[in-house]
């Protein structure tokens, strides 16, 4: 994954990268792909396994070019290094969780960050909402509704996407309400439920 930092104009701006999960066969690949996007020679790339990660410092963050999972982030001198770094792995967690690929930025995953953030909430709305889905009992209830949010509660986008008459997707939705007593014409309950699938989802 990738994480850029960004220093005063007294201090050269860094940036640092990282990406999970590093094959260690596949380190130099990774180096060089990196390397290859900035333009610069691999050697000149500083890089380390941290944990199950590879990272990066380097004068910039690379844009394209990259046919992995790279985060960036804003440049930072060295002293909040570490800060920065924190900030990536949430970032290349998150964008790993949705199954996104190319190089991202921490801004670019809107509110998807906070699905993984908040377990002992989530545990108890889940409890109180989700029982319904335990098992797996009303699954396609579960993934309709989830990607109805996805689409933006456009029934014939859902409908094209899974194959299902429009009537089922309204149907399906209408349990998932009389099941979680989630209504999705309200905000609260909407922002809850997309929060509640997609943890669920991350999670299995």
């Amino acid at each position: 994954m990738t994480r850029t930092f960004s220093g005063s104009t007294r201090e050269p701006a860094m940036s640092r990268s990282r990406r999970r999960p590093p094959p260690r066969a596949e380190a130099n690949v990774v180096r060089r792909a990196i390397a290859s996007a900035l333009r610069m020679p691999a050697e000149r790339l500083l890089f380390a396994e941290v944990g199950a990660s590879l990272g990066f410092i380097a004068p910039k963050a690379p844009e394209h070019g990259v046919d992995r999972l790279v985060a960036v982030g804003p440049a930072v001198a060295l002293p909040p290094l570490h800060d920065g770094f924190v900030d990536a792995v949430l970032a290349l967690d998150t964008a790993q969780r949705f199954g996104q690929t190319g190089i991202v930025r921490l801004a670019d995953l809107g509110p998807r960050p906070l699905v993984l953030s908040a377990s002992g909430t989530a545990e108890g709305l889940a409890d109180r909402h989700l029982h319904a889905f335990d098992g797996r009992a009303n699954r396609d209830i579960e993934e309709t509704t989830r990607v109805y949010l996805e689409c933006n509660q456009q029934v014939s986008d859902v409908a094209q996407r899974l194959a299902v008459h429009p009537n089922t997707i309204r149907y399906r939705v209408h349990r998932f309400h009389e099941l979680t007593g989630l209504d999705l014409r309200r905000t609260e309950d909407l922002v809850t439920a997309w929060w509640l699938l997609n943890r669920r989802r991350s999670t299995t």
